[in-house]
């Protein structure tokens, strides 16, 4: 028997488990006939599923307390019981729950056995009344729990929710009866109704949870122009990292510095100072990397950034691997050798990408004629898989990971779009087996810029990638559904994506259009479609390179993302055909609008 009545918990080496079912499976027939006949006695004076589910589940869970065949239950048992369940961390209603169906099976095998426990009768409830209430301040979240709430989703109604429990105390009722004319917001107070009382009493909330409210009844962001222009710009979007919304990046630097310089901006990119990320002091300015940088995993948790260097100019033959630790500065962040390998084929190396499954960290790409997965985490470096280059092009997208699995986009000779993973669990990579059958079409490729390399991944199941038809060199949105292994071509859009290990947690990647004034944000409701966002106009012919909240043009010419919400000053409401809600807005005319852009509103309306 268990010393203690365990906690029976839903998920074990972090995956979901049914701890009951576990239990069941090692019944033997005699205590499944015993639990049979058990329900059965309960369900003729309760019929309800929900009910005779929790008799069943705490009955296994008695079960596997007692160690031992429920046919062989005794009266000492059911005194342990009781201590036990007394002594449990579980709410007093929980306790209750439990106590109530081991009493009756107490009493109903008993009656079977023609026994009488004695001990049954110390099987006691405890009163609930009051047991909830606040009897000190240590029964109120604290204020670092309340962050961790409001960051713990994105949904801006729940926000909304969690913001108004905190700061009028209301109850929960109270609180889901709200209307907007509940809401001062020039007094900043909120108008509670309680169907308790009957009554309505008044209660202030603080400035600053205002912007929560406001941002639940109407919310419209959009670029604007910072004024100034960088002096450093990456050679891709994806080595442009936001470490900050207040305005500080890396960013490695494309211009005359050969991509083996990273810089640090701490007033968004209006100045920048080079860092030195040459702990070996073995190039040129002792400053520099040796190679060219050529991709970078942040791990924005730990505040470290992991690189890779290889010139990819056909000539390479080794590759470095480093990191930068900025936990204790930006400014002047620990940068780490972690190791370098060589000895390749020579000029036969490519590395393309980086990336981290669990604690480890791994490069993939192409040595000689095998497409190569290396550990990377410490040297010596492990190979971890090959495989044989066939048909596949040189090209591989950045990645994303789902799970312990990596999954990059390729072209094959065939001009085909495939999918190439990296599957951690049996340290494998494979090409998608249908990609041959369930693939876009036969006349799609991957771009030549690295810049349109890039993933998105809507956190479900669909990764975002651009193709290029070859007929004509036009380039199209295509989602990959990992579950169903198949592809959907989507629209025409010449744009490149953010990855997806940029984004914030929570926010949707964003894309910009190579030759015209427009952003996008991926749509997870419109597959095939993107968002338009934005139409702002760059300073200087194109743009760049985007990050959660900045966006660069070519010239250098920065922009954030900002919320324009003050500029909307009237919103309208209402109803068209079949009960569909349309707007009609009145803003400021320093927002430019035109047709499919995307705003969005959120209220509450009859």
């Amino acid at each position: 028997m268990k010393k203690e009545f365990p906690f029976y918990k839903s998920s074990l080496n972090g995956k979901r488990v049914n701890p009951s079912a576990l239990i069941e499976e090692r019944l033997n027939s005699s205590d499944k006939k015993i639990l049979k006949d058990f329900l059965l006695f309960c369900s003729i004076n309760s019929s309800g599923k929900k009910r005779a589910e929790n008799y069943k589940r705490v009955m296994l869970q008695f079960k596997d307390f007692l160690e031992k065949e429920l046919s062989k239950v005794n009266n000492k048992d059911f005194l342990h019981f009781a201590e036990t369940i007394k002594r449990s961390e579980r709410t007093t209603n929980g306790k209750n729950d439990v106590r109530d169906v081991i009493k009756k099976f107490g009493y109903w095998i008993g009656d079977q056995k023609e026994i009488k426990f004695s001990n049954l009768k110390l099987i006691k409830f405890e009163k609930t009344q009051g047991s909830n209430k606040i009897k000190s301040p240590n029964d109120l979240i604290t204020e670092l729990e309340f962050d961790k709430l409001i960051r713990s989703t994105s949904n801006l109604m729940h926000k909304t929710l969690i913001c108004l429990l905190w700061e009028s105390a209301g109850r929960p009722e109270e609180v889901l009866k709200l209307r907007w004319n509940d809401i001062d917001f020039i007094k900043n107070n909120v108008k509670l109704h309680s169907s308790k009382t009957g009554i309505f009493r008044i209660t202030q909330y603080k400035e600053d949870i205002k912007n929560e409210i406001e941002n639940y009844l109407i919310k419209l962001k959009n670029y604007d122009n910072l004024g100034h222009v960088s002096s450093i710009k990456p050679p891709n979007t994806s080595l442009l990292i936001e470490l900050t919304t207040a305005g500080e990046m890396y960013c490695v630097s494309s211009q005359s510095d050969l991509n083996i310089k990273l810089y640090y901006t701490a007033n968004k990119a209006l100045s920048w100072t080079q860092l030195d990320v040459d702990p070996s002091n073995t190039s040129g300015d002792n400053k520099s990397r040796d190679h060219k940088i050529s991709a970078a995993w942040h791990d924005p948790t730990n505040s470290i950034i992991h690189f890779v260097d290889c010139d990819n100019d056909g000539t390479a033959d080794d590759y470095d691997v480093w990191k930068l630790d900025y936990t204790s500065s930006k400014s002047a962040p620990t940068v780490t050798e972690i190791g370098s390998d060589s000895g390749a084929v020579a000029n036969s190396l490519f590395i393309w990408d980086i990336f981290k499954i669990g604690s480890d960290y791994f490069i993939i790409g192409k040595r000689s004629n095998l497409i190569v997965v290396h550990k990377v985490t410490v040297a010596p470096f492990v190979v971890q898989d090959t495989l044989a280059e066939g048909d596949i092009q040189n090209d591989f997208t950045y990645g994303i990971i789902v799970g312990n699995i990596y999954y990059s986009v390729v072209t094959d000779n065939t001009v085909r779009l495939n999918i190439l993973d990296y599957d951690h669990n049996i340290t494998t990579i494979a090409i998608s087996a249908s990609s041959g059958s369930i693939h876009p079409g036969v006349d799609f490729l991957l771009p030549a810029s690295r810049n349109q390399h890039g993933v998105a991944y809507d956190g479900l199941n669909i990764l975002y990638c651009i193709g290029l038809r070859k007929s004509d060199s036009k380039t199209f949105l295509f989602n990959y559904s990992i579950s169903g292994d198949s592809w959907v071509l989507g629209g025409q859009y010449d744009v490149a994506i953010m990855l997806d290990r940029n984004a914030a947690s929570g926010v949707l990647e964003k894309a910009f259009h190579l030759s015209e004034a427009r952003v996008y944000q991926i749509d997870v409701k419109q597959i095939t479609q993107l968002y338009l966002i934005s139409n702002v106009s760059p300073s200087q012919s194109n743009w760049n390179a985007i990050t959660d909240t900045y966006l660069q043009d070519i010239g250098g010419g920065m922009f954030e993302y900002k919320d324009f919400t003050s500029k909307i000053y009237d919103a309208e409401i209402a109803h068209g055909r079949m009960n569909t809600p349309f707007t009609n807005l009145v803003m400021s005319d320093e927002i430019k609008v035109e047709a499919g852009m995307f705003i969005q509103i959120t209220d509450q309306y009859t």
